[in-house]
């Protein structure tokens, strides 16, 4: 597939991991993650550039570069994606999501406090 391609969904997927900070159920980590790696496939300019960002550099930076993360960023994640996906389950107020939410939010809790590494402190 071609640059022009990767170029495209590289800023979809940042504009829509912008959007999630105020749109519940839209994660904004793996969006900006998916961000860097469509950008990297598209031009090392633009990867670069996202990098560079003050959101990417504070968190995800040291995921990216050690697969770890403080317990205070473990703890944050988990507060920021659960506080929004349980909003989002009492608005919606749907039976399937009050059985998907919890489930999802488990399974994210035992990925991030199981398989993530925690480091001492941030790089």
């Amino acid at each position: 597939m071609g640059k022009i391609f990767f170029g495209a969904l590289a800023v979809l997927c940042f504009g829509l991991g912008t959007l999630g900070f105020v749109v519940p159920m839209l994660p904004t980590v793996p969006l900006y993650l998916l961000a860097v790696c469509f950008a990297a496939r598209s031009s090392n300019r633009l990867h670069a550039r996202l990098v560079r960002t003050r959101f990417y550099r504070r968190n995800l930076d040291e995921f990216v570069q050690h697969r770890s993360m403080t317990m205070r960023r473990k703890v944050t994640v988990m507060a920021l994606a659960g506080g929004s996906m349980l909003l989002s389950m009492v608005m919606v107020n749907h039976m399937a999501m009050f059985v998907v939410v919890p489930l999802v939010l488990l399974v994210k809790a035992l990925y991030i406090f199981g398989r993530v590494k925690t480091s001492a402190h941030s790089s």
